[in-house]
């Protein structure tokens, strides 16, 4: 009985076994961006940080893991992205899009340039990011509101113009946004959003559960195009949103 039991087993055993070689494993490869968002206002007081976003054809190919590495004498940041590929399955037509970010961290002054690996295995240029030197011992120029995220509204019938939504949490009773500073350069996909605030009034109290905020950010006077809208957060991060202005 014991003898069957085992041989049982074993069957088992080996058939799993032999499906699991008949199974193909997925194809590894280099994944193209179509878009890289690289943000202009950084120093070296930042933690530097890009996005960059693509698309896949069906529903076969995968996102994979992504590698950066850094040369900071040569000013230059190395990307290898890659993604997978079910060759034999029979997959859905549909486009697959997908955007990643890049934290890059504290750099020294310069201009870095951003290298992408592709399907022949070459760097190639897919953009710059300029790393200012700080002018004060302040961790940023201004002092940013907590955002934590933001919405974009496109124009329609029901909104007249396009608009940001900001939305956080005050952990100080004195913090009010004073300001928000919309940067749009001409040679730049980037949008930087800088919600400033100021500390109004006397008893200012620290609020632990935090004290939710929401502010809208006009966008109606941009160029049309698709942006990366980069907005600073308090905390030294960013909050980041494609969106296409129309």
């Amino acid at each position: 009985m014991k003898l069957k039991i085992f041989i049982s087993l074993l069957t088992i055993m080996l058939s799993s076994i032999a499906l699991g070689n008949m199974l193909q494993r997925p194809v590894e490869f280099n994944a193209a961006p179509s878009n890289v968002y690289a943000p202009q206002g950084f120093d070296t007081n930042d933690n530097v940080e890009f996005i960059f976003e693509g698309q896949f054809t069906d529903a076969c190919y995968k996102v994979g893991l992504t590698h950066h590495m850094i040369d900071h004498e040569e000013k230059k940041i190395y990307i290898t992205d890659t993604g997978h590929h079910f060759d034999d399955a029979l997959c859905a037509e549909v486009l697959v899009p997908y955007q990643k970010q890049i934290h890059a961290g504290m750099l020294l002054q310069g201009n870095y340039e951003v290298l992408f690996k592709n399907s022949r295995g070459n760097f190639v240029n897919a953009g710059v990011i300029p790393v200012k030197a700080a002018t004060s011992d302040s961790p940023d120029d201004y002092l940013y509101a907590p955002v934590k995220q933001s919405k974009f509204y496109r124009k329609s019938k029901s909104n007249t113009k396009p608009y940001l939504l900001l939305m956080g949490q005050y952990h100080n009773s004195c913090m009010k946004i004073d300001d928000v500073k919309v940067n749009q350069r001409a040679d730049s996909n980037v949008v930087d959003i800088l919600p400033i605030v100021k500390m109004i009034g006397d008893d200012c109290q620290d609020i632990q559960e935090g004290l939710d905020f929401e502010h809208k950010v006009d966008l109606s006077h941009l160029n049309e195009g698709r942006f990366l809208l980069h907005t600073r957060s308090l905390n030294g991060q960013s909050v980041n949103e494609i969106a296409e202005i129309r």
